[in-house]
């Protein structure tokens, strides 16, 4: 999603305050489409140094085929669109590679789900330090599902869908920045 095609009425704000998102959700008025659109700036740390998604781009999330959201989750399931919004950036600005955009959208996924995990290792141990291995398996999976910790294979599933079907956005991306190029040009 490219915020030069952001063009449209909103037709509801909601904000998302508890995800730290700076982010609206609005539905585009020529497709019909959900766009979630940043009010402020979103840093990233990357291999490249900090890299900022600027304010008023639009992402339409984890972009999967309907049928998939039963496996995978929502597009803007929040276990993911801190990350799908960075890959989206990426792919519009097709500034690095695409299968660079795909590795580092898998390895920022891992590193939020790991991240969570190991605070739910923490503290469980912290609140019981004597708990046994089954029960503190017992309390660790209970913690990171109603934490909505991302499982290691929905990763490596969305992953591979960027890996086979991801070509699709990227040229339609580049497509898309040609044709604006080429429009700016004949001004």
């Amino acid at each position: 999603m490219n915020s030069k095609r952001n063009s449209g009425t909103m037709s509801r704000n909601i904000t998302l305050d508890r995800q730290g998102l700076p982010l609206y959700f609005y539905r585009r008025p020529e497709d019909g489409e959900t766009v979630a659109v940043t009010f402020d700036p979103v840093r990233y740390d990357t291999p490249r140094g900090v890299e900022t998604v600027p304010s008023d781009f639009g992402s339409d999330g984890c972009s999967l085929p309907r049928w998939f959201w039963v496996v995978f989750g929502h597009p803007f399931d929040m276990m993911f669109l801190p990350d799908a919004l960075k890959h989206d950036w990426d792919y519009d600005n097709q500034h690095i590679p695409r299968a660079q955009a795909d590795i580092e959208f898998r390895d920022r996924m891992r590193i939020r789900a790991n991240r969570q995990r190991m605070e739910i290792m923490l503290a469980i141990y912290g609140e019981f330090p004597a708990i046994s291995h089954k029960e503190f398996l017992k309390e660790y999976r209970k913690r990171c599902k109603k934490a909505h910790v991302m499982e290691d294979w929905r990763i490596n599933g969305i992953y591979c869908g960027l890996y086979w079907f991801g070509w699709v956005a990227w040229n339609r991306h580049k497509r898309d920045n040609q044709n604006q190029v080429e429009k700016e040009t004949e001004k």
